[in-house]
Order: C-alpha cells, then sequence, then structure tokens
C-alpha cells in the first residue's frame, strides 16, 4: 500500500499536492466555522476529534473489512 502512494505521489507534480492540501485546510476551517456558530465549542472539539479517530484507523487499517455474518454471529454469542 504504501509503495503504491508512493508511487501515485512520484508522478503528481508538487505544485497539485500543495493545492490539494490547501482546499482541504480550508474546507475544514469553513467547517469549523460553521460548526462553532452552531455548536458549543465543546461539541465541536468532539466532532473533530471522532473524525480524525476515523481517519486515523482508516489511513492506519489499509486491509480493514466489513464484518460478515458469521463475525456477527461469533461476537453476538460473545
Amino acid at each position: 500500500m504504501k509503495k503504491a502512494a508512493v508511487g501515485i505521489l512520484n508522478r503528481v507534480p508538487v505544485v497539485c499536492i500543495v493545492i490539494g492540501e490547501a482546499l482541504v485546510i480550508y474546507t475544514a476551517m469553513a467547517i469549523a466555522k460553521l460548526a462553532f456558530t452552531q455548536l458549543d465549542p465543546l461539541y465541536s472539539v468532539w466532532y473533530r476529534v471522532g473524525f480524525m479517530a476515523v481517519m486515523l484507523l482508516l489511513w492506519r487499517r489499509p486491509g480493514f473489512r466489513w464484518p460478515t455474518h458469521q463475525d456477527r454471529v461469533v461476537f453476538s454469542l460473545v
């Protein structure tokens, strides 16, 4: 997985990567600004922490698969 990501990033121009990062950062700031005006600061912090936990889980566990029916049966018995 890492080799594939490195291979893709080696082919993408640096300018595109910087523009992509800027878009992500400014979009996140706009969402945070809207969230702070409509939510208490504590709730918006917990949303950010939860969202980043999900992102970190997806990033560090590329082999993640959804539980099958057999998995659900086994876990329900536990």
